[in-house]
């Protein structure tokens, strides 16, 4: 892959559903505006997460404005990108507030 981008919910064969790029991704890649919302209201279990995105630390990948946000149910991710901002929880239940990765990495 080279050159692909993520922007604002259009992607170009960027990542699959789980949020993850290929760890084989050459050239330059971007993600803009990319957002993970956590809405676990259809169990009683508490669900964490690592992280919304992953990505290869490889030169050329960067990730703007990426943000995840806590919606309902219980549980969240512990951060946003590969151990970058977070966590995002329900430590405020009622407000939903979005934790922003300005830029990574």
């Amino acid at each position: 892959m080279v050159g692909d981008r993520w922007i604002g919910g259009h992607a170009r064969a960027v990542e699959d559903a789980t949020g993850e790029l290929p760890m084989n991704v050459s050239g330059t890649i971007g993600g803009y505006g990319m957002g993970s919302y956590v809405v676990f209201i259809d169990t009683s279990a508490t669900l964490y997460d690592a992280e919304a995105f992953e990505a290869p630390t490889t030169p050329g990948v960067q990730f703007h404005d990426v943000f995840g946000v806590w919606v309902a149910g219980s549980g969240g991710e512990d951060s946003v990108i590969d151990g970058t901002g977070g966590p995002v929880t329900s430590t405020n239940p009622g407000t939903v507030e979005p934790v922003d990765v300005v830029s990574y990495p």
